[in-house]
C-alpha cells in the first residue's frame, strides 16, 4: 500500500519513498487519519485498503479493541453515522457557518450564526464566493448545535464543499485517540532535513532554521518578537517543508543562520549579514507605518 501519498509534506513523502522506508499498520492509519488533503469518504477508503492490503495490529491503547482492524471498521461506521445525523433536518437544532483558522493571524471576517438546516445549505453552495472574498482560505467549519442542552458537532469542509472531517464530544476520546499521533507511534521517522536547512511547515507561513528533531517537538533558530531564538517548536518532522518562499524583512536573518550553522561563513560575516536583515526589517516596518498614517 502506498501511504506515503497520505503524508501532508510532499518533501518528507519523497525521502521515506526513495529510501523504501515501511509503515506499521497503526503507523499507517495514523498518517491517513492526519492527511489534510483528502476528503472523508477518501480517509474511509484508505482506510479500507489499509485493512484489505496490510496485516492487522494489536493494540493496547484503546481497550474496547483487541485489534487495528477491528477499532478502524467503528471509526469508519461512527463517522459515517456522525455525517448522517449531522445533515438530517432535526427541529432543536441551528448551525453556525464559519471560516477554519486565522489569516496573518487576525481571525477571519466571515461568520454565519443561527442557521436553519434550510439556509447552511445555501451557505454551502456560496463557498466560491467567499473564496474570492479571502483568498488563501482551505476549508470551512460548521457547528451543529443543540439549542438546549449547547452540545455540539463540528463537521469540517474542503473548499468543494466536502466533509473533511467530523467531530463531537461524545465521540473523539478513548478509544479514538489511538489514531492521533501518541500512545506509541514511533518517536522519529527519517527525515530529509539537515542541522542549518530553512524550513517551515506544511502551511508554508513561517520559516525557521532546523537545528534536530526531538520526540515530539523539533528544535530550531525562530524570529520572534525579540530577535533570533533557539527554541521548541511544537511540529512533527513529518509535517515540515524546506521553505521555498521568498524571506522579506527580517526574515531575511534566517537565511544568514543558516549558511553559519551550515560553516558556510564565519562569524563576522554571519553578523554583517545578520544586522543588515535586521535593519532591512526594521526599515520596511517603518514604511508600512508611514504609508498607513498618510
Amino acid at each position: 500500500m502506498n501511504v506515503y501519498q497520505y503524508l501532508n509534506s510532499k518533501d518528507v513523502a519523497e525521502h521515506l519513498e526513495k529510501i523504501g522506508f515501511q509503515f506499521t499498520s497503526l503507523e499507517a492509519a495514523r498518517v491517513i487519519e492526519n492527511c489534510n488533503h483528502i476528503n472523508l469518504a477518501e480517509k474511509h477508503d484508505a482506510f479500507r485498503l489499509l485493512m484489505e492490503k496490510m496485516p492487522d495490529e494489536e493494540i493496547t491503547a484503546a481497550p474496547a479493541f483487541s485489534t487495528l482492524h477491528s477499532l478502524l471498521k467503528e471509526h469508519i461506521s461512527a463517522e459515517e453515522k456522525m455525517v448522517q445525523s449531522f445533515e438530517s433536518e432535526e427541529e432543536g437544532y441551528l448551525y453556525e457557518f464559519r471560516y477554519a483558522g486565522f489569516m496573518d493571524g487576525i481571525k477571519m471576517p466571515f461568520h454565519r450564526e443561527h442557521l436553519t438546516y434550510r439556509e447552511l445549505k445555501k451557505e454551502i453552495k456560496s463557498i466560491p464566493r467567499h473564496l474570492e472574498i479571502c483568498e488563501g482560505i482551505e476549508e470551512f467549519i460548521i457547528e451543529k448545535i443543540n439549542i438546549e442542552t449547547k452540545d455540539s458537532t463540528l463537521l469540517v469542509l474542503t473548499k468543494n464543499g466536502e466533509p473533511m472531517s467530523i467531530e463531537n464530544l461524545d465521540f473523539y476520546y478513548e478509544p479514538y485517540t489511538v489514531l492521533h499521533f501518541e500512545n506509541g507511534f514511533r518517536a522519529i521517522f527519517p527525515h530529509p532535513f539537515q542541522k542549518g536547512d530553512l524550513v517551515c511547515g506544511i502551511d508554508n507561513k513561517t520559516p525557521f532554521v532546523f537545528i534536530e528533531a526531538k520526540e515530539n517537538t523539533v528544535a530550531g533558530y525562530h524570529l520572534t518578537n525579540t530577535g533570533l531564538k533557539e527554541q521548541e517548536i511544537y511540529t512533527f518532522p513529518l509535517e515540515l517543508e524546506y521553505c521555498r518562499k521568498g524571506l522579506k524583512g527580517k526574515e531575511k536573518a534566517l537565511a544568514a543562520v543558516s549558511d553559519f550553522v551550515k560553516g558556510k561563513t564565519d562569524l563576522a560575516t554571519f553578523a554583517n549579514l545578520y544586522h543588515k536583515a535586521e535593519l532591512e526589517g526594521y526599515a520596511e516596518k517603518i514604511r508600512i507605518s508611514l504609508r498607513e498614517n498618510l
